[in-house]
């Protein structure tokens, strides 16, 4: 659930990364010894961000954990609900909806989740990345904890990202007999079922299902095709073996799958640009249409819209992790983890907002991922020095298809292969009882492959040129390229106390370059280049009072240069006015900011808690093919976020249940909608949560709880579709910005029943 608010004035802004919330990510291999999470303050949260297991307040970066228990507390259901509850991360729909979630960490965003371009944050489930985005906001079940790392992640973790991490772990098979079984209901038809069961088969082998359906109607009203849109029809379901052959030999086996088909997205027009002189009779028709659609939405609700092109979202995925951990001696351990996963996904949105034809889209994707990862760690020198390396395989392949209206029909159609192979090490060393150095490193070998068979037209013809302008025939070119990187880690914490800890660490991040699926020409047909992010962050983790109060705090400065940027702006010149959209290496900006995350509980019956982060982004230089955009700001990247709440805890006796009441405050300010920067941002919003949960009641073994989101109903956007043009003028786009539409308020209970152990 959502919460939130505190202020954060400070020009230097303090970077936090605490866990307000509980017990963090455990890794599934060690999943047996995983302690049930806690939200007391001073509890010995266990997180993995380093691929071991420590205690949150001993590790020197900024991560945020929220356990099982508080992501039932909190009503947290989907990933968009994260960031309510983790400053400096955003989740909101990506240009292809909500059914892909775009994930940005410190204003760092992967703009589309196409298969030619790599994310900037990495999204990992039982330690295996989800390269592709698709179908991922249906892990919030079942969950040990959800962990995000802040910054560059460009030693330990599968894939190098340059924004951070966000790290689902689900509860691994027990020895416990038990499960449960839930069921909430609530406004806008919402039913959602969940079921958990536990099984030991024998004393060395144990399964573990558990699945969750999800109908919803729409929250918003299409008057021009009479849909309810952005309704939710999921289904998916996980599958887990644990056997454990001898005493030192961990095997843990995860089959996952997930179904959505409902009527995707709808977005609303919140602006229209002004005509050009090249401006086709048909394209000024559009426009006109677009501004009276304009006129009659500002009049009304934003629930309620005009969208002219039926919107649709389906995904299918499913995946299987193997990972093996062998104990070689009391002091080193080997582990291979190895993943497949496939998506398909088609996705269809009308991108002006409007019953206007300006930019109409579906996207359909077939991809297949294999990883596999094998490490080794340990201690040496008498537990003085703590160890890991391994070696990394990545390899996806498949068809990234874009059938577009925009300015005419399109089809940017492409196959990408990519490969990524990698070798790292990384080590602590503690130079004193007090004063630990870290040091780590990484190298990484990645290899791009496309086929572009790109057409343009109706019925349609070949996109694709010579260098003499001659359509290809046939309409295929095959290209394909390589880059590789050094990408490390370099750190001092000091620990005077077991509550207290001080770090300074240093970090850079690669982020792969690759190929503009959208390429025409041969002066297209160039590789962009890979990014890179160089940090400096320094923090504490501080509790104090006898553990009544904990304080994580954090600054940072970023140094960010090759930033790959998509930009679609009409071609200097070009009569009739033609649209192209580029995938562009941005020169250079500096990023720096920070979060900050307190709890405080000064009675047992009362607890407070609060986050914020401050962030200033802006491009120091950026020139693209159609002007300079130096100054700009980031894309959906709120310069102050934050929340707070209030918990309040009923007296009652042990053998009553556990019972509370919680309000919650979220606020973010306004976001750009491009780096093109328009006149018209999104705009800041605030939003009140409230929840209720009444665990075991009266000592049976039912849970009962009630939420409230969005307290006041606020009508707020949360992403964009810009298509609009530049403050100045000086170019413009397609024609129209479209945002789409924040839930509004929604009112549901839910009751769950355990039996057996309770799981």
């Amino acid at each position: 659930m959502r919460f939130s608010s505190v202020t954060m004035a400070s020009m230097l802004a303090i970077s936090v990364g605490m866990s307000v919330a509980g017990p963090a990510w455990a890794a599934a291999e060690d999943a047996e010894q995983q302690a049930e999470p806690q939200d007391a303050i001073g509890n010995d949260i266990v997180v993995t961000a380093r691929r071991r297991e420590e205690r949150l307040q001993d590790v020197p970066v900024a991560v945020t954990a929220i356990g099982e228990k508080l992501l039932d507390q909190r009503a947290i259901k989907t990933t968009e609900d994260l960031r309510y509850s983790v400053p400096s991360l955003q989740v909101a729909p990506s240009p292809f909806g909500t059914v892909v979630p775009g994930y940005t960490i410190r204003g760092q965003r992967q703009l589309e989740q196409l298969i030619t371009q790599d994310p900037s944050v990495g999204v990992y489930f039982a330690d295996v990345v989800q390269q592709r985005p698709h179908g991922t906001n249906s892990a919030l079940y079942d969950l040990s904890s959800v962990q995000v790392l802040k910054g560059p992640q460009g030693t330990l973790f599968g894939r190098n990202t340059t924004g951070g991490a966000v790290l689902f772990v689900p509860n691994a098979p027990s020895s416990e007999l038990g499960g449960s079984a839930s069921i909430a209901v609530g406004n806008y038809n919402l039913r959602r079922g969940t079921v958990v069961l536990n099984v030991p088969i024998t004393d060395n082998l144990f399964i573990r299902g558990s699945g969750q359906i999800t109908r919803r109607d729409g929250y918003n009203l299409n008057l021009t095709t009479g849909q309810r849109v952005d309704d939710e029809r999921t289904e998916s379901a996980r599958f887990s073996v644990r056997w454990q052959p001898m005493e030192t030999i961990t095997n843990d086996t995860i089959f996952t799958y997930f179904h959505e088909r409902d009527n995707g997205n709808g977005l609303i027009i919140t602006a229209v640009r002004p005509n050009q002189p090249n401006d086709t009779a048909g394209t000024l028709t559009q426009l006109a249409a677009a501004r009276e659609a304009l006129l009659r939405q500002q009049g009304r609700s934003m629930h309620v819209i005009e969208n002219n092109h039926p919107s649709s979202a389906y995904v299918d995925s499913y995946q299987i992790i193997n990972t093996t951990k062998l104990d070689l001696s009391d002091t080193m351990s080997l582990k291979n983890i190895m993943g497949f996963r496939h998506v398909r996904s088609i996705v269809s949105l009308d991108f002006d907002g409007s019953p206007a034809t300006l930019f109409h889209t579906r996207n359909d994707l077939n991809s297949d991922q294999f990883s596999n990862e094998i490490q080794l760690s340990g201690t040496s020198l008498s537990d003085r020095l703590n160890w890991i390396g391994g070696f990394y395989y990545f390899r996806e392949s498949g068809d990234d298809i874009q059938n577009s209206v925009l300015g005419s029909p399109r089809i940017n159609d492409g196959y990408g292969r990519n490969t990524s192979v990698s070798a790292y090490l990384q080590g602590g060393y503690k130079l004193t009882d007090k004063l630990t150095l870290t040091a780590g490193g990484r190298y990484t070998f990645d290899t791009r492959f496309l086929i572009a068979r790109s057409k343009i037209g109706d019925p349609p013809t070949c996109r694709l040129t010579d260098e003499n302008g001659v359509k290809l025939n046939p309409c295929s070119k095959t290209v394909s390229t390589g880059f590789e990187s050094p990408t490390w880690t370099v750190g001092l914490d000091y620990k005077p106390d077991s509550d207290t800890l001080v770090y300074l660490t240093h970090r850079r991040g690669y982020r792969s370059g690759g190929w503009n699926l959208r390429s025409l020409t041969p002066l297209n047909f160039v590789p962009f280049k890979p990014e890179y992010v160089t940090d400096v962050e320094a923090g504490f983790k501080v509790d104090l009072f006898d553990r009544r109060l904990r304080i994580n705090a954090a600054a940072y400065h970023q140094w960010y240069r090759d930033i790959q940027r998509t930009i679609s702006a009409t071609v200097p010149g070009s009569n009739p006015p033609t649209v192209a959209t580029n995938v562009v290496n941005a020169a250079s900006a500096k990023i720096y900011g920070g979060e900050i995350e307190i709890v405080a509980r000064p009675i047992d019956l009362f607890e407070f808690g609060a986050n914020a982060a401050y962030m200033h982004e802006k491009y120091d230089k950026f020139e693209d093919s159609v002007g300079d955009l130096s100054g700009n700001r980031f894309t959906l990247a709120p310069r102050f976020q934050g929340s707070a709440y209030a918990r309040v805890n009923l007296p009652l006796a042990a053998d009553q249940g556990e019972a509370g009441i919680q309000l919650g405050v979220y606020h973010q300010s306004s976001m750009e909608a491009s780096d093109i920067n328009t006149p018209f941002p999104l705009k800041p919003y605030t939003l009140l949560d409230l929840t209720a949960n009444w665990n075991r009641v009266m000592g049976s073994p039912v849970d009962v709880s009630f939420f409230i989101k969005n307290l006041t109903d606020k009508e707020y956007t949360t992403s964009a579709i810009a298509q609009y043009g530049d403050r100045a003028g000086l170019r413009f786009g397609g024609g129209a910005q479209a945002e789409t539409i924040g839930a509004p308020r929604t009112i549901g209970v839910e009751m769950k029943v355990h039996f057996g152990s309770g799981v």
